[in-house]
C-alpha cells in the first residue's frame, strides 16, 4: 500500500476529525474496523496515523455481543447488528 496515499488519507481525516468533529489531541476516539477489503486496509491505516492515540477494536475478533465500556459511563456495542445504545440514547441522537 502506498504510504503516500495513506498520509494523504490521514491528513484528509484528520481535517475532517478536526473541523467536523471538534476533535483534538485531547479527545478519545473509538475506532472499530475489519480488514477484509485493501480500502478497509487503507482507511485503518489512515486513520490510525490520524488517531495516534484511538482506542482500535477489530470487528472481526470481537463477538457481536461484546460490550467495551469507554469511560464517562459510556457503554459502546461494536456490532451494527446491536441496538447501539450511549448513555440511553440512540445512536442516531
Amino acid at each position: 500500500m502506498s504510504t503516500t496515499l495513506v498520509h494523504h488519507v490521514s491528513q484528509n481525516l484528520t481535517d475532517t476529525l478536526r473541523d467536523v468533529f471538534e476533535h483534538n489531541d485531547n479527545s478519545t476516539a473509538l475506532v472499530i474496523y475489519d480488514l477484509d477489503s485493501p480500502l478497509y486496509q487503507l482507511l485503518t491505516d489512515a486513520y490510525r496515523q490520524a488517531l495516534p492515540y484511538g482506542v482500535f477494536i477489530d470487528f472481526i475478533d470481537k463477538a457481536s455481543s461484546t460490550v467495551i465500556h469507554c469511560g464517562d459511563d459510556k457503554l459502546i456495542y461494536p456490532s451494527p447488528f446491536e441496538d447501539a445504545k450511549l448513555n440511553n440514547r440512540s445512536r442516531y441522537d
